[in-house]
Order: C-alpha cells, then structure tokens, then sequence
C-alpha cells in the first residue's frame, strides 16, 4: 500500500490530480510572465541610467534660451539681420548676471528642422562628400552653450566681417581630415545667401566636442559652425547664460525693436530633460508591469500553496503526528512551491530570449541579455515566491496534530 497516496486520499475535498497541475501550470505561467517583465524594467531602467549618463556635449545648467523671428519686411536685407542680431547679443551680454549670450539657428536638441549639406576638403568629388549640419551662429553662442573646445579657438567678433571661417565638431574632424591636423585647413562647404544655398570655402579655425542636436543616442552627423553673417537667418535662438530671467530678456529685445516678441522662453535644461523623456516614460511604465506582475504571481503561489495546505491539513496533522518535525512540513509546503517557481523561471528564461530581438530597439547602452539584469530577476522571483509559500508553510507546521486530525 502507497502509505503517502492514502493519507492523501483520506482528506476530504481534496482536488483532483488534474485540477491540482492545471493550476500549478497557471502559477507557472504567472511566473514566467513575471520574470519576462521583470527582466523589462531592469533594461529600461538601465537604458534610463545610460541615457542620463550621456554626454550632450554642452552645459545645461545656468542657462535661459528664447527665440525670435524677424520678420521680412523689415529685415529683408541680410546685413540688417546680422547687424540686429550681433547688437542683441551685446546687449544682453551687457546685463548684471550674464557670463555669456550668443544666438545660433538651431539650438541642441530642439525640434525644429535642421539644415544639412555635403562637405569635404577642397577637390573632393561630389559623390564622396558626406553631409553636415550647419548652424549659424553668432560670436558668443559657442561660449554661451558650454561647447567644449579641444583645439584652436572658437568664433569671435572679427570673424564676422573677416576670412571665411568655420569651427567645425570631432566627428567632422575625424571624417574630413583623418589622422591630420584640421587647424588650418580648407573645408568645402555651402551657406545661406540671398535665400539660397550658395558653396563656399572656409578655413578651420577651432574643432569642439560633438553637440548632441537631434537625439541624445541616435547617431549624429558632424556639425560646422559658421558665423552668422556669412549665413544670415530670420529665425534666430539666444542662449543666455547667468542669471537672466524672461522679463529682463523680453528688455533688451524691446530696446532694439519694441514689435518683436519672444516664444519658447526656456531653460537649456528643458531640451535635455526632453529628450529624456521617451525613456523615463518606458522605464517607468516598465517597472509598474513589473511589479504587478511580481505581485500577481506572488498572490497566485500564495494562493496555491495555501488552499493546498489547507485541504492537506489532516495529511500534515498525521504526518506530525508520527513524528514529523515542523521544519520538514515546512520543507515539504516550500518544494511545492519552488517546484512552480522554478516551472515558471525556466519558461520565462526562454521566453526572454525569444523576445530579446523585439527590446532591443529600445534599449541604449545595455545588451538585451545583460546578465546582470537577468541574475537580479532570477533571484528578486523565486525570492518572493518562497516568500509567499513561507507563509502558508509557517501556520501548517505550528498546527496541532490533534486539531488537524478532529477536523475530519
């Protein structure tokens, strides 16, 4: 006689094996969702921390940007527009507080359409040029936005009226010039004349870090700084930076022209935290999933394991009762429940790495097998399974074997 199947047998309401697996297969389902999710947050919260760790190539902190358009009818002539916007740029810099003021055409990380063109060193045929954003840019802008120099010099007032000139990022460096020297040397290139894109030749006068301008992880193009009467826009965005407020800002401009208004009155800091966003947004929505579905599979094991004890619970009073210490009751309630705990883990692992291909179009700057995330949801789900099987297991060994046994 199988001692251990007529104990069992003897309880009364006890389920049918059928019924037992199906739920026991139900918990291991949850369990294996709960791993897949698990596994999610951890990534996007690592791709959250790699994207906060992402250098912009600027200096966010400290500054106020706004911009301004001018209209055509009064600054149809480009020498109008770079002269107004050269003489704002010192006013403002003329301000108590401010360190630094400049204007460019597009600013890091904003939304707005950028302009690009092909470049090369002079006699680079036209299908081996590759292509560059422009910005045009006053005298100060670069200094205003914290743009790193790592060799020659940045733009300045006489360059304005000057030579042509351009300062140009380390990546264009590396593309145009590789292995040379890029101070000193021609670059083909085009500007903004009359309203058209005209070639122009330029000499490099300085090369600066690369300054995220689309996207703080989508690859970039190389960037060339001109000065901003050699390519004179309508639309133009100060970078202000020191202790400016609006109203002081809408000041100085009212003191040029009183009929231009300013739009887009922020800090620096904004574009950068923007373009945060998308993945603060995913890690967040990431992590709430999984925890709920820590917590419903949780709930479910728990579940399980206590209608299991309690419909053996005169199995487990005779098991006591013959001489059964409370840790091997405790024992036997914790393998049933690591026994679905590992069911689940092992179907969620290959679940993972079936949708390993589909994260990792969303992830920066971590594998979407990264064994660290993996070995954390690998401990942190048969942690609080156990936890949940605990519990039950906890008030099956503290039972009395005669109340067990009087309830039948």
């Amino acid at each position: 006689v199988d001692l251990a199947a007529a104990m069992q047998a003897a309880g009364r309401g006890l389920p049918a094996p059928a019924g037992r697996r199906a739920r026991r297969a139900l918990v291991a389902v949850e369990m294996a969702l709960g791993f897949v999710l698990l596994v999610g947050a951890g990534l996007m919260i690592r791709t959250f921390v790699a994207v906060q760790r992402v250098d912009a190539g600027f200096d966010a902190a400290g500054a106020l940007t706004f911009e301004i358009s001018l209209p055509a009818s009064r600054y149809a002539v480009e020498a109008k527009r770079a002269d107004f916007a050269v003489e704002l740029e010192r006013t403002l810099r003329a301000l108590p507080g401010v360190s630094a003021a400049g204007a460019t055409s597009h600013l890091p990380l904003d939304d707005a359409s950028s302009w690009s063109s092909p470049y090369g060193p002079p006699g680079t045929p036209e299908a081996k040029k590759r292509r560059a954003d422009h910005r045009a840019v006053t005298p100060g802008y670069l200094q205003a936005v914290g743009a790193r120099l790592v060799r020659g010099r940045l733009l300045d007032d006489g360059d304005q009226h000057g030579a042509p000139v351009v300062v140009i990022d380390e990546r264009l460096a590396a593309e145009a010039f590789p292995g040379l020297d890029p101070i000193g040397r021609a670059l083909e290139h085009h500007r903004l004349k009359d309203g058209n894109y005209v070639d122009a030749t330029s000499q490099v006068v300085g090369v600066v870090r690369p300054i995220a301008q689309r996207s703080l992880i989508a690859p970039e193009r190389g960037q060339i700084y001109l000065p901003h009467r050699k390519s004179p826009r309508e639309r133009l965005v100060y970078v202000v930076r020191g202790s400016l407020d609006a109203a002081a800002a809408r000041t100085a401009v009212a003191s040029l022209d009183g009929e231009l208004a300013l739009a887009k009155v922020r800090p620096l800091a904004f574009y950068v935290d923007r373009a945060q966003r998308p993945a603060r947004f995913t890690m967040v929505l990431a992590s709430i999933f999984g925890g709920l579905a820590l917590l419903l599979a949780a709930i479910g094991i728990y579940g399980v394991v206590a209608t299991s004890v309690s419909q053996r619970r005169r199995e487990l009073g005779v098991r006591l009762a013959l001489g059964a210490e409370p840790r091997d009751i405790v024992r036997l309630v914790l393998r049933e429940g690591a026994a679905m705990a590992l069911a689940g883990l092992a179907i969620g692992a290959l679940a993972t790495l079936f949708l390993a291909r589909l994260l990792g179009s969303l992830l920066f700057g971590v594998s979407p097998l990264d064994p660290a995330t993996l070995a954390a949801a690998a401990l942190v789900l048969p942690a609080s399974a156990l936890l949940a099987c605990w519990l039950p297991a906890r008030r099956a060994a503290r039972g009395s074997p005669m109340a067990a046994l009087r309830v039948e």
